[in-house]
């Protein structure tokens, strides 16, 4: 059974992020922007985001060949729903 676990990110810069561990090893850090979170269009004002972070990544993890470090934008967010593709998510900054 593949263990899944993930820990919240402190708010370093303008973004909240999650880290996700697969079998004990990191497979993904995703982001969302303070913008994202703030504009109405994008519907995740009034949400736990965290948990919210959390089905995102879900839904896309198991696709991962590599360790992902990808932020999500104003501009992929419409209503509470992600509407870009994981793969072309931006980058995190390192």
């Amino acid at each position: 059974m593949t263990e899944k676990i993930y820990y919240v990110f402190p708010r370093l810069d303008d973004y909240d992020a999650i880290s996700f561990y697969k079998d004990g090893e990191l497979i993904l850090v995703l982001g969302v922007s303070g913008t994202a979170q703030s504009d109405a269009e994008c519907g995740l004002g009034d949400i736990d985001i965290d948990h919210w972070l959390w089905e995102v990544g879900n839904s896309f993890i198991d696709e991962l060949k590599e360790t992902q470090k990808l932020i999500i934008k104003y501009t992929n967010v419409v209503d509470g729903g992600l509407t870009t593709h994981w793969s072309n998510l931006n980058k995190l900054p390192d």
